[in-house]
């Protein structure tokens, strides 16, 4: 037995002698082998026919299960357009024209799934037919369709369906507007009608229609036309059904009711007049209504209601006269007002307009604006009384409002004078020149205006401006400028000699300072000296900056005598999450004793290089891992490298990111430190 490679641009095997199995393990896909016999494939394997870049294919393959051997024969030359492979059920396959199926090709009642409804052209009697699915009937005139979906014919029909001897009804008792349906004649085949005026209302079993003719039988209600009562009645002895009149038997001779009735407390039968007291005989009656003359009437007393009543009055002062009121003439009971257009005589007692009063009823008042009453003129007699809005008092204060006084004022007087200042008593608002003056504390105001006059002393005029003013919250005196020595902390730019400054003033050696995180863009400032000599000037340059919010110090050149950089340490001991952030320090000593499912890294700028670099330790003295995730980048093929596993060894790990983190480079830089 021979072992080796063959190698061959055209292999040719031919059975035609002795047997000799040959394996073809692997075939290039350059080569064109050519068979001569059978060839097997098994395990229904199949030819595959690939495209011209080779990336799809059509094929053949057996069936799973082949009962018999089947070999078929290939025609020897290709057909007409159209024409299809028939065999002749014996293998030998042929090109042949399209069939079409017939009635006879039908075999059964169901339709084979592969029959193209076009190519029925013309049936022959079907004993029945299935179809699964919609059938579409059209004719010359009329379109039917049989909706499987549905389960029903639609179609719009001309002409008369078979005549129905009977119909399907389903119950209705819900629907309150039904239509009863009715023919045009009795017998014959003849089209339902209803009509609008012909109602049935299923819920209730009511039949409605305009009219009603013939005799009905139980009906409730009032029938129209019924002629007798259903239940005869009695009327003065004489039973009465409604289907005749009938004749009422009277006493004709009866001369006494047979019961007595009262009038007017007398009792009455009919056999005799009656005397009523008050009426025909003396004595009073007891009547309803307007009696005719009454010398006098019941009077009810009313002495707290409130409501208006009417006083009644007659024309005259004596004999039988009628009542009259007048909606003039009123009077309330609740608060005993008896009310008028006018009153003519004498009256005593508090008038409401009284035009003449000896006095009047003053109540006091906490108003803050009354008017003081007048006369027009003369201190006495019959005076009208009036008011001006020039003279004013507020009840609250006590103050009294004018535009002028004449005479002596004794008191405080708010607004200015004109007379002699000698015949002012107490503090005169318009004395001319005010050698003291009432101050009220003030220290919440922001913003006050500091006054002053002209001169040092003197009778002056007070005056302010804008440009001088104080807080008297803060206590901070402000103005565009100050002349002399100051003593005490100054806010803004001084001018002048330091010298005639005390305490921290401009060359002050300490200031205020306060912190900030905003993002944006500062300048350092610095001295020209390092000596602690007094008048340094503070400078700065444009290219020295510092932005807080990223912590960032930008210098053109950076000069370092030694480098000791910061580190900060993470101890990661229980599974989840890994966060770093690089503002503790770019070095980072990482206490590993849990596996880490992501890593987060912080505080790197976009925009900015910013390296970091991790001294992993394996603290738990296990395989552990660490999930970094797609923002970190490896090289040789972007696997992340295999840690150290042993107990307390170390791992070193650099890194680099120019966006923030979003992609971060990095690389193994020592493993399995002892």
């Amino acid at each position: 037995m021979a072992y080796g490679k063959i190698r061959v641009d055209t292999l040719t095997w031919d059975n035609s002698g002795t047997p000799t199995d040959v394996t073809i393990a692997t075939l290039p896909t350059a080569a064109n082998p050519t068979f001569t016999g059978a060839i097997s494939l098994n395990a229904q394997g199949d030819f595959r026919y690939y495209d011209s870049d080779s990336s799809n294919y059509v094929g053949f393959q057996a069936p799973g299960t082949v009962s018999s051997n089947v070999l078929w024969t290939l025609p020897g030359a290709d057909g007409s357009a159209g024409q299809q492979l028939s065999t002749d059920g014996s293998g030998t396959l042929s090109w042949s024209d399209a069939t079409n199926v017939q009635a006879a090709s039908l075999t059964g009642t169901t339709m084979a799934s592969n029959v193209v409804t076009s190519s029925l052209t013309t049936l022959g009697t079907l004993g029945g037919l299935t179809i699964d699915g919609d059938v579409t009937f059209t004719g010359a005139s009329s379109n039917g369709l049989w909706d499987k979906s549905a389960d029903a014919f639609v179609a719009n029909l001309t002409g008369t369906a078979s005549i129905a001897t009977t119909v399907t009804v389903a119950d209705e008792s819900s629907d309150t507007t039904c239509f009863p349906l009715f023919a045009t004649a009795a017998t014959g085949n003849l089209p339902p009608k209803s009509g609008t005026n012909l109602t049935f209302n299923a819920n209730t079993g009511a039949l409605a229609a305009t009219s009603f003719t013939g005799n009905l039988l139980n009906c409730t209600g009032n029938a129209a036309t019924a002629t007798a009562l259903e239940t005869a009645r009695t009327i003065g002895g004489t039973s009465f059904d409604g289907s005749a009149n009938i004749a009422v038997a009277l006493a004709a001779t009866a001369t006494a009711l047979a019961t007595a009735r009262n009038i007017g407390g007398v009792s009455f039968d009919g056999t005799a007049a009656i005397d009523l007291p008050g009426v025909n005989t003396a004595g009073n009656q007891d009547t309803s209504g307007t009696a005719a003359l009454a010398t006098q009437f019941t009077v009810s007393a009313n002495n707290s209601t409130n409501e208006t009543v009417y006083p009644i009055f007659v024309d005259g002062a004596t004999g039988s006269q009628g009542g009259e009121t007048d909606t003039g003439l009123s009077y309330n009971p609740s608060s005993g007002a008896l009310s008028s257009t006018t009153f003519i005589g004498g009256l005593t007692g508090n008038a409401t307009t009284a035009t003449k009063a000896n006095s009047v009823q003053v109540d006091a008042t906490t108003d803050t604006n009354c008017f003081p009453m007048l006369t027009a003129s003369g201190a006495t007699g019959q005076k009208a009384v009036k008011s001006s809005s020039n003279l004013s008092f507020n009840s609250s204060s006590g103050a009294l409002t004018a535009t002028s006084f004449v005479g002596d004022l004794t008191g405080d007087v708010t607004g200015n004078t004109s007379g002699s200042s000698g015949s002012c008593t107490g503090n005169a608002a318009s004395a001319t020149y005010a050698s003291a003056v009432t101050v009220a504390d003030q220290s919440s105001d922001t913003s006050c205006n500091v006054l002053f006059a002209d001169s040092a002393t003197g009778n002056l005029s007070v005056y302010s401006g804008s440009n001088l003013t104080f807080n008297s919250s803060s206590g901070a005196l402000t103005a565009t400028s100050f002349v002399g020595a100051l003593t005490g902390n100054v806010t803004g730019n001084c001018s002048g000699s330091a010298g005639s400054c005390t305490g921290n003033a401009a060359t002050a050696d300490a200031v205020d300072t306060t912190a900030t995180s905003t993002d944006s863009t500062h300048y350092l400032t610095f001295v020209d000296s390092a000596s602690s000599t007094a008048g340094e000037t503070i400078r700065m340059d444009s290219n020295l900056t510092y932005n807080p919010s990223g912590n960032f110090l930008t210098v053109p050149v950076l000069e370092t005598i030694k480098s000791q950089e910061a580190y900060q340490t993470v101890t990661h001991s229980s599974s989840g999450g890994l966060t770093i952030n690089l503002n503790s320090g770019n070095i980072i000593y990482l206490n590993q004793g849990a596996n880490a499912t992501s890593v987060t890294i912080s505080s790197a700028t976009n925009g900015k290089a910013t390296s970091f670099s991790i001294i992993r330790k394996n603290t738990a003295g296990s395989a552990l891992s660490i999930t970094w995730g797609s923002a970190f980048k490896w090289p040789s093929g972007g696997t992340a490298p295999t840690l150290t596993n042993t107990s307390n060894a170390i791992d070193i790990l650099t890194f680099i990111t120019f966006d923030g983190g979003s992609t971060i480079y990095a690389i193994k830089t020592g493993t399995n430190f002892a």
